[in-house]
């Protein structure tokens, strides 16, 4: 899995025209040439101006470029206030390219649009290249099934955290919901919510999102333990949380971690593995290693 990292500029003009022309900056900021790379960046629009069904299309000078727009903030006199956009876009290192977005019914339509399967046991994404389920009915393991060009990739896994001072093991329950935060052709997010199962007196709950974007492989992972105690008077130590996936790819199969440029091959029994630390202990007091990444034990 690995996440995009890409920056994007508006300013909005020609407010009182009738056709809102608004220019976009994209910036390539890492020195990372990128292929299809997604792009997401909310925007601003006037009071009272468009209305919650104004079409939107994107230009790159005079070619069309697919977007997906999703309201965001509707102001109570029904006009849009703020929306997200997604597109996808090739860019060299420290490349930068100018787009616009324009108040007119887009021409082109996405090429390969993400599929979206429902049923009472599951919700399936398929983008193309990679097709992924998550359970709604059984404990939580980021995926059931995932497949990369038809091939079986990776088959369940674990979430879990160790509680510090009993020692005590919680796993991620059966999700008490399963919604989609944003589902369109270019851009799908998934959340999950759960709670901890174990046997001493947690109150943690989890929140997982998954992101996927069409004709991509790649999935973003944003996971948060939440405490769910409206008395806000239980404070958790977490000794370490774990998210683990079961991948089905062979003996030959290799992972890379990003922080210190870890890769080591997943033989059976093999583990490799990332931290997030604090990055500040105080305001002038950064922590170095607060991101690493080894093979083996921690």
């Amino acid at each position: 899995m690995k996440t995009q990292a890409l920056l994007c500029t508006v300013m909005v003009a020609g407010l009182h025209a009738p056709a809102l022309e608004v220019p976009l900056t994209v910036q390539e900021a890492f020195g990372v040439p990128r292929r299809a790379a997604p792009v997401s960046s909310g925007i601003c629009f006037p009071r009272g101006v468009l209305r919650t069904n104004q079409l939107f299309s994107l230009w790159a000078g005079d070619r069309e470029v697919p977007l997906q727009v999703s309201p965001l903030v509707i102001q109570p006199d029904g006009s849009l206030r703020w929306a997200l956009l997604d597109f996808q876009v090739d860019l060299g290192a420290k490349e930068s390219r100018q787009f616009v977005l324009r108040t007119e019914p887009p021409r082109v339509q996405v090429r390969q649009p993400i599929q979206i399967g429902q049923t009472a046991e599951a919700v399936t994404i398929n983008t193309g290249p990679l097709r992924f389920s998550v359970s709604k009915t059984k404990p939580f393991a980021l995926f059931e099934r995932v497949q990369v060009d038809g091939r079986l990739v990776a088959e369940g896994g674990a979430v879990e955290f160790v509680e510090a001072k009993t020692g005590t093991r919680y796993t991620a329950g059966v999700p008490s919901r399963v919604t989609l935060e944003y589902a369109g052709p270019l851009r799908v997010t998934l959340r999950v919510d759960y709670a901890y199962i174990g046997s001493g007196d947690c109150r943690l709950v989890g929140i997982t999102r998954l992101t996927a974007w069409a004709g991509r492989t790649d999935v973003r992972l944003q996971h948060i333990l939440a405490n769910s105690n409206p008395e806000q008077v239980y404070h958790a130590n977490i000794q370490r949380a774990t998210l683990g996936l079961r991948h089905r790819l062979g003996p030959q199969a290799e992972a890379r971690a990003g922080a210190g440029g870890v890769s080591a091959p997943l033989a059976e029994g093999t583990r490799v593995w990332l931290h997030q630390g604090k990055e500040r202990r105080y305001y002038n007091d950064p922590i170095p290693d607060a991101a690493r990444a080894g093979v083996g034990d921690r």
